[in-house]
């Protein structure tokens, strides 16, 4: 953490820890996809839709927005069966909320912690309501862009400033 107490209660105490060329990976969550058997209690991950274009096209330019003021590049890679985005973006038919974020959670321990199961396979996913992506393009300005704005923060560790300093 920083030392600053205003800087430090934004953060979940968690981060993701770049490669040496300080890139994260992303992808676009679709149906072939690979999921953990057990991955989550709200199965996401079981009415998955395919990304729009221009919501794909939001993302990219959320992700520039956070490199302009973080040392950090965004890579896209395409989801394979054995490969996935640090963060990840899917819509699906299986939240009430307009979307949310799973924050960062330590993949690389050695041995790996799996006490948290759940976290430990959906760290860094972000999910979107189908009803308000599909049916709305998220342009900067509008609520879905700022949707995605917000959701990508709480992946990178980012917490709301009203929420308890846990760390």
């Amino acid at each position: 953490l920083s030392v600053d107490f205003e800087v430090d209660s934004l953060s979940y105490g968690l981060k993701w820890i770049p490669d040496a060329n300080r890139e994260i990976t992303f992808s676009f969550v679709d149906n072939d996809s690979y999921f953990a058997t057990d991955y989550s209690q709200y199965n996401e991950n079981l009415a998955i839709h395919e990304p729009t274009d221009e919501f794909k096209i939001a993302v990219r330019e959320a992700l520039k927005l956070f490199e302009n003021v973080i040392n950090v590049s965004f890579v896209e890679v395409e989801e394979t069966s054995s490969l996935n985005g640090i963060l990840r973006y899917g819509i699906t038919d299986n939240i009430n909320a307009p979307a949310w974020a799973l924050p960062p959670y330590n993949k690389w321990l050695n041995p790996a912690d799996l006490t948290n199961y759940e976290a430990y396979h959906s760290a860094g996913d972000i999910w979107f309501n189908s009803n308000r992506f599909l049916a709305n393009d998220p342009n900067p300005g509008n609520y879905e862009f700022s949707t995605i704005l917000h959701e990508t923060g709480h992946a990178l560790g980012l917490k709301h400033p009203h929420e308890a300093f846990t760390n």
